[in-house]
This record gives structure tokens, C-alpha cells and sequence, in this order.
């Protein structure tokens, strides 16, 4: 009877360590969320990747950078997103926003409608993304929008003509086509 008394302990022992993992007990009177640590339970920490900033669309000879809707595209759309750690702008948000984008652009090739009466709601993108972002909820997916933002933000501050904003809406298309495929999914 005792053997059998013994293994039940062990078996007590071995399921109370199980659930102790499994809940994230740290052995001193509390639990942990996770983090840091390669530990059973614990989550892995995620290195996020850093906003693209763009500074100008053009090289110095004045002609559209080689790289901006490809290179340059990529980068920006692997820093919105990642289908490996299933975080990121979401896709449909994403989608809204270069439909803004693309809105103005098909104001602005209309022939009444001038750069100039158009200049200020294009500048006010800004605030929309930027509202956009801080009603993201604080968690994973929040650098992503933050990544977003930083490009929206830097590629309005590049637009001075209306050729710069046609420059910038096929730089959102492309980065739209490449976040496509490496976004997570909605």
C-alpha cells in the first residue's frame, strides 16, 4: 500500500508541476505573463522591425528613385507586417487607407479640381492616420500602425507638387501589392 501511496504522490507531484508551467508560476507566490526567457511557457520575445522613413522620391538627377517602387516598397511593407509572428496593420485597414489615398489622386486628375485647393485635405492624412493609430488597442500589432504612420508621414512631407502626390500614391500601391503577400491574415 505504501508503494502505491508513493507513485500517487510522484504522479500528484509531476501534474502540479505541469499546470504550474503551463499557468506561468514562478515558485515564489505569483505568476508571470511571459517574455524574455526561452522557457516552457513563456512567450518569445519579438524584435520588431524599424519604420521607413522616406526622405525624397527622386535621385539627384531629378528622376524617380530606381528603387522606390520595389526596393524600397519591400522594406516598407515587411515593416507593417509579418505573416511568420501573425502581426501587423491589418489588411483591411491597410486597404482604407490607400483608398484615401488613391482618392485624391483621381480628385487631383480631374481638370477643375487644383493642387492647391487639394494640398490641405491631403495634408490632413495626417491626422487621420494618426488617429488610426491610437485607437489601435496597446499590444503587439501597435509598432506595426506606429511603422505605418512614420511612412505616411514622411512620404507627405516629400509632396510639394501634384506630381509628387502621383509619385506617392504608386509608392502605396506597391507597398499595398507586397504587404498582400507577406500580411497576416484578417
Amino acid at each position: 500500500m505504501d508503494c502505491i501511496h508513493n507513485e500517487k504522490i510522484k504522479m500528484d507531484e509531476s501534474l502540479k508541476e505541469k499546470m504550474d508551467m503551463e499557468n506561468n508560476y514562478n515558485g515564489n507566490g505569483s505568476f508571470s505573463r511571459g517574455g524574455g526567457g526561452q522557457g516552457y511557457g513563456q512567450r518569445p520575445q519579438i524584435e520588431y522591425p524599424l519604420p521607413v522613413k522616406i526622405d525624397r522620391f527622386y535621385d539627384d538627377k531629378g528622376d524617380v528613385k530606381k528603387d522606390l517602387f520595389d526596393k524600397t516598397a519591400l522594406e516598407v511593407a515587411k515593416s507593417l507586417g509579418s505573416k511568420e509572428v501573425r502581426l501587423g496593420v491589418s489588411s483591411t485597414q491597410l486597404r482604407r487607407f490607400f483608398d484615401e489615398v488613391k482618392r485624391y489622386d483621381r480628385l487631383l486628375s480631374m481638370q477643375n479640381q487644383s493642387w492647391e485647393k487639394q494640398k490641405p485635405y491631403i495634408r490632413m492624412l495626417k491626422s487621420k492616420i494618426a488617429y488610426s493609430v491610437a485607437r489601435v488597442k496597446k499590444g503587439s500589432d501597435k509598432p506595426y500602425y506606429k511603422n505605418l504612420s512614420e511612412f505616411v508621414n514622411s512620404c507627405i512631407d516629400c509632396v510639394e507638387e501634384k506630381d509628387d502626390y502621383h509619385v506617392f500614391t504608386s509608392l502605396f500601391e506597391a507597398v499595398y501589392g507586397f504587404y498582400y503577400e507577406i500580411a497576416p491574415k484578417d
